[in-house]
């Protein structure tokens, strides 16, 4: 009779479980390609204001109507 059938081998002790819970969560491939297109972006976006920053107003050249 198969009364101890065990699938999956031995269990892993409770010191092996708790320092898995404790780790930092990685992220997945799809979080680093978001995280890398929001960098990128945001330099795209400096550069683009940087080479038009002659055409941006000043504080001085701006008139507060009231």
């Amino acid at each position: 009779m198969m009364d101890a059938a065990t699938y999956g081998g031995a269990r892993a002790s409770a010191t092996a479980v708790s320092s898995r819970v404790k780790t930092e969560a990685r992220n997945g491939l799809f979080a680093c390609f978001m995280n890398a297109l929001r960098k990128s972006r945001i330099q795209q976006a400096r550069r683009v204001l940087e080479h038009y920053e002659h055409l941006l107003a000043t504080n001085e050249s701006i008139k507060v109507r009231r």
